[in-house]
């Protein structure tokens, strides 16, 4: 089903399908699916909505016996309904148990109109269940648009009129600093001369080791690479 099909979109040039996989590329997506994991096992749900499910990568997490919708704006491999997510979900009311946002909310300009949506969508008690970048880069630009903060996440639940709002870091800052070393060793390397190069890769592997000697570090809300939230429909 489509909505607003999109225009000049190949779907065969789409990167493939990450349903089933558990491999992760970053720390960011691997704490995405810890915290999602964790979340899923606390909560009852039949039904989902995932909104923003993109390559697929949490599918796996919800259960192959749970009745799964998949929605997004462009047509990838496990995308049921592609729709213009700016423009509203095209679903009734009071509909599913559980609405998923991995990685989506940074990619809507409005906001609250899509949680308003989500709401609207949600069952009474359902649950909504996501992860959102923070000291992160920008990433499937021009659609990358927010950095919201745990404040900033739980006055939007708070307006919509969600209850029971948890919104979690990810990402200690050992990992935080981690994943920018290496990042930024990436993106300069071919700027740097021979023993620039080596000397960064000594710091990349000296954080490797204090990584694992300090069993991940502290945890803080104002230095990670993201958060995770989950709230109710009263």
């Amino acid at each position: 089903m489509f909505v607003d099909e999109p225009q000049g979109i190949v779907p065969e040039k789409l990167p493939k399908s990450l349903k089933g996989s558990v491999e992760n590329k970053n720390d960011l997506r691997a704490e995405s699916r810890n915290y999602i994991r964790s979340v899923l096992k606390k909560i009852e749900f039949d039904s989902v909505l995932d909104v923003g499910t993109g390559r697929g990568h949490y599918i796996s997490e919800l259960g192959s016996d749970k009745k799964v919708l998949t929605l997004d704006y462009l047509p990838y491999e496990d995308v049921l309904v592609v729709v213009n997510l700016e423009r509203g979900l095209p679903l009734c009311e009071n509909s599913f148990d559980m609405i998923m946002l991995s990685h989506t909310l940074e990619h809507i300009f409005d906001t609250k109109s899509l949680l308003r949506d989500c709401y609207r969508i949600l069952k009474p008690g359902g649950s909504l269940v996501g992860v959102v970048p923070f000291l992160t880069k920008v990433h499937q630009a021009p659609f990358d648009f927010h950095r919201l903060t745990n404040f900033a996440l739980t006055r939007h639940f708070q307006e919509v009129g969600f209850s029971g709002i948890e919104v979690s870091p990810l990402n200690s800052v050992v990992q935080t600093t981690y994943l920018h070393l290496r990042s930024s060793y990436k993106f300069l390397s071919k700027d740097l001369n021979v023993f620039q190069r080596g000397l960064m890769k000594v710091l990349i592997r000296t954080w490797q080791i204090t990584l694992r000697n300090v069993h991940y570090g502290e945890t803080r809300s104002d230095f990670t690479l993201g958060y995770g939230f989950v709230c109710k429909k009263p």
